[in-house]
C-alpha cells in the first residue's frame, strides 16, 4: 500500500510539474474526507466504533458498528500506543521504546496524525489514549523511573510535562487541518485489570506480562497465570515492583491525574476555543461512586444510579420509576469496554455530542460534559 502511495505521488508530482509549465494551479493533495476522525489507542477503538467504524481490525463481526447514516467517521485507533515520549517500564522488568501514537506513521496509510488531518479533512476529532499512557517510563534512564503518575514529586513533574506538551501539540495540529475541526479529548475511565497482561503463552517470549496497572489501593494478587515468580497453586502472585526500588500507584490515582491534565490543557491553551472541548468518557463508566464498574445502569441513568452489587439491578425514576438490570459495560479484560458498554452505554452520549458538533443536532441538547 505505501509503494502505491509513493507511486501516486509521483505521478501527480508529475502531472503537476506539466500543468505549471502550462500555466494551471497544481492540483490539490489526495484526500478521503470524512465527517470524524478518531484516534487513539485500543480503548479508543470504541470511540470509533460507536461512531460507525471498526478500523483496521479483523474478526469485527457484522453490524458490530453500524454507520451512521448522516456522517461518516474513520477511527484510526493504534493498540498500545502512547502520546508522551520516553522508554517504558515494563511490569515484567524490561524496558521498551514508547510506541507513539501521534508522531509515528501507522496503519495501512503510514500516516501520522498531522498527516491524517490532511488526508481525511475532518469536522470533528476525537482523541484518546490512558492505559499506556499512564505506565512509568525513563526519559533519561536515572533510578527509579522518571516519569511516574500517581506520585506527587518531581517524577509526577516530569510525566505530566511531557504530556501536556504532546496533548497540547496533537490539539494544535487538528485545529489547523484544512477544515477547521472541532477538537474532543475524552478523559479517562477508571481501569482495573485483575492480571498482567498479555498472558504467559499468548505472545512472543519477552512480551508476556508487560503491563499492569490494577485499581486497588494497596498492591494486589493476580487473578491470572503466574507473571512473577510464585509458585503457589492457582496464585499469579502479588504485585510488585518492575524496576525493585519503585513503589505501587493505583490506575485510580494515575488517571485522577491524568484527567486533571486534561482539564488543564482545555483550561489554560484553549479556555477561550469552543472548538476544543473535554468528552466526559468517565462519567458514565465511573458511576456516582467514582471508582472502576463493571456494571453500569443504563442511560440516562449511568452515571447517578449505582447497581446493586449482588444482583446488578438499577432501581431508576427515570424515565420512569422501575427495577431494570444493569449493562455488563466492561471486558474480561476490565481495561477495554465491552461491546454493550460500547453500544449501550457510550455510544448515545457521544453520537449526541458529535451531532451537535457537525450541526446535525435536531434540537436535542449536547451530551459531551
Amino acid at each position: 500500500m505505501r509503494k502505491f502511495i509513493l507511486l501516486a505521488a509521483g505521478v501527480l508530482l508529475s502531472v503537476g510539474t506539466l500543468a505549471a509549465c502550462v500555466g494551471g494551479p497544481p492540483p490539490p493533495p489526495p484526500t478521503d474526507p470524512h465527517d470524524v476522525l478518531t484516534v487513539g489507542d485500543s480503548v479508543s477503538f470504541s470511540l470509533g466504533c460507536a461512531l460507525g467504524d471498526p478500523g483496521e481490525i479483523a474478526g469485527i463481526p457484522p453490524g458490530s458498528c453500524p454507520s451512521t447514516p448522516d456522517y461518516s467517521t474513520h477511527n484510526d485507533w493504534v493498540g498500545a500506543c502512547t502520546m508522551t515520549p520516553g522508554t517504558l517500564s515494563l511490569y515484567n522488568g524490561g524496558t521498551a521504546g514508547a510506541p507513539n501514537c501521534n508522531s509515528v506513521p501507522a496503519g495501512s496509510r503510514n500516516l501520522t496524525w498531522q498527516d491524517e488531518a490532511n488526508f481525511f479533512v475532518p469536522r470533528v476529532v476525537v482523541i484518546n489514549t490512558a492505559g499506556w499512557e499512564i505506565q512509568d517510563r525513563f526519559f533519561s534512564f536515572s533510578q527509579p523511573p522518571d516519569g511516574q503518575w500517581g506520585a506527587n514529586n518531581q517524577f509526577f513533574n516530569n510525566i505530566a510535562a511531557q504530556y501536556t506538551n504532546q496533548l497540547f501539540n496533537a490539539i494544535n495540529a487538528f485545529r489547523s487541518s484544512p477544515r477547521d475541526p472541532v477538537v474532543l479529548i475524552a478523559n479517562a475511565p477508571y481501569i482495573d485489570p485483575p492480571q498482567p497482561l498479555p498472558a504467559p503463552g499468548s505472545v512472543p517470549a519477552g512480551v508476556e506480562c508487560s503491563w499492569w496497572e490494577p485499581n486497588d489501593g494497596g498492591p494486589p494478587v493476580s487473578q491470572g497465570p503466574d507473571c512473577t515468580g510464585d509458585s503457589t497453586p492457582g496464585s499469579g502472585g502479588q504485585w510488585r515492583s518492575p524496576t525493585g526500588n519503585t513503589s505501587y500507584r493505583s490506575s485510580h490515582g494515575k488517571l485522577d491525574q491524568l484527567n486533571a491534565m486534561i482539564n488543564q490543557v482545555k483550561s489554560q491553551y484553549f479556555g477561550g476555543d469552543p472548538k476544543v472541548q473535554v468528552f466526559n468518557f468517565k462519567k458514565h463508566f465511573n458511576g456516582t461512586n467514582n471508582d472502576y464498574n463493571d456494571y453500569v445502569c443504563p442511560p440516562p441513568n449511568d452515571f447517578n444510579v449505582t447497581p446493586d452489587p449482588l444482583t446488578h439491578n438499577c432501581a431508576i425514576t427515570n424515565p420512569s420509576p422501575g427495577v431494570v438490570p444493569a449493562i455488563l459495560a466492561r471486558a474480561p479484560d476490565k481495561g477495554h469496554l465491552s461491546p454493550a458498554g460500547t453500544t449501550d452505554i457510550l455510544k448515545p452520549y457521544l453520537d449526541q455530542c458529535v451531532r451537535s458538533k457537525l450541526g446535525l443536532g435536531g434540537g436535542v441538547p449536547a451530551s459531551c460534559t
